[in-house]
């Protein structure tokens, strides 16, 4: 009996060792340790699916982005199709074709602008106005010598616009004309010089028979002598443009596409006043059997039918320029020549075309 009351009391005595022993099997770490290895892996599996769909759901967010924008801003090759696109439609509605690149204002006043006479009629008629100044100065001055200062009839000259150079001298054809062995041929190049630059609009002579706006403007353009090649040639083709576009404004019908009419009543008081400015040098030389009234009416006669051949270069779609220097040296133009400067379509001669040989004495 004393041994089990001390078994009982060392039994008392060490509760925790009983415990522990008996409860050995059943206290272990593993149930502890699998539920917390659960959770950490749930945790990192949800992490990296949300990445996942986070990176899925951007990528779709982008391409969506960028098809709305590629709709709305086409590349550039696109963009220009389209821009070509849209003016193919607006050339299909327009009026006017459009043709080598030009704009349709261009196209369309080139099917409006006055039309030019063929080259043989322009010919035939200078050739004609050659045999009228011709007869002019044979019916109408006097072969005989009269009294006259070659230092007079030079300064006259240099008034209708002769200035010393290699081609023309004032005092040398003062002396022509008073020697009754050359007068005629002296002042049929007078004649000849200052009508025919009063047609040209190169020569923008101050003495103009062209139409009166044409001349205001011609007289205050400034000379290209200082200009360079460049602005040179430049300043042709504008004048060349203008030239043609005043004649077709100016036209009382362009719709005929002729050249533009001479206004008799225009003209005759232009070719009055050149008749007059004429006379100040021509007027010593009139014969005694015609009378001042009959030179002046023939002359102002043939001041008009030159200026009708002016009118029809002034009209045409090619550049003319008169020629009034021969081509060797001693000659004495009587009648000045036409060279043409440009073709019909504007496009100048790299040299220009002689189409009428100067006629010399």
């Amino acid at each position: 009996m004393s041994e089990a009351v001390s078994s009982s009391s060392a039994a008392q005595a060490n509760p925790t060792a009983d415990q522990t022993a008996g409860s050995s099997p059943t206290t272990t770490a593993e149930p502890a340790s699998t539920g917390t290895n659960i959770s950490v892996g749930a945790i990192a599996g949800a992490s990296v699916g949300a990445l996942i769909a986070g990176l899925i759901v951007g990528f779709l967010i982008a391409l969506l982005f960028l098809r709305r924008r590629n709709k709305q801003s086409p590349p550039e090759p696109q963009a220009r199709s389209i821009s070509a696109a849209r003016a193919s439609d607006r050339k299909t509605y327009s009026p006017v074709p459009e043709t080598n690149g030009a704009a349709s204002t261009d196209v369309q006043l080139d099917q409006f602008l006055l039309d030019g006479a063929p080259d043989d009629e322009i010919v035939n008629e200078l050739q004609a106005l050659s045999d009228l100044i011709y007869q002019h100065v044979e019916n109408n001055y006097s072969p005989q010598p009269i009294q006259a200062n070659v230092n007079d009839l030079s300064r006259q000259l240099q008034a209708l616009g002769f200035v010393k150079s290699a081609h023309h001298d004032p005092d040398a054809i003062a002396a022509l004309a008073l020697d009754p062995k050359t007068r005629q041929t002296g002042l049929r190049h007078v004649i000849s010089t200052v009508i025919f630059k009063s047609i040209d609009v190169h020569s923008r002579s101050p003495l103009s028979m062209l139409p009166v706006p044409v001349a205001a403007l011609l007289q205050t353009m400034p000379a290209p002598d200082r200009q360079s090649e460049h602005t040179k040639r430049a300043t042709i083709h504008a004048l060349s443009n203008w030239r043609r576009l005043s004649a077709f404004l100016l036209h009382p019908d362009p719709s005929q596409r002729t050249s533009l009419p001479v206004s008799e009543t225009v003209v005759s008081n232009q070719a009055l006043a050149l008749t007059n400015a004429l006379n100040t040098f021509l007027g010593s030389f009139v014969s005694s059997s015609s009378d001042d009234a009959g030179q002046r009416e023939h002359l102002q006669l043939v001041i008009i039918e030159c200026t009708k051949l002016g009118y029809v270069l002034f009209s045409h779609p090619s550049d003319w320029q008169f020629v009034h220097a021969a081509g060797r040296g001693g000659a004495v133009v009587v009648c000045a020549g036409l060279e043409k400067l440009s073709q019909r379509g504007g496009a100048p001669y790299k040299t220009p075309k002689v189409v009428v040989a100067p006629v010399v004495a």
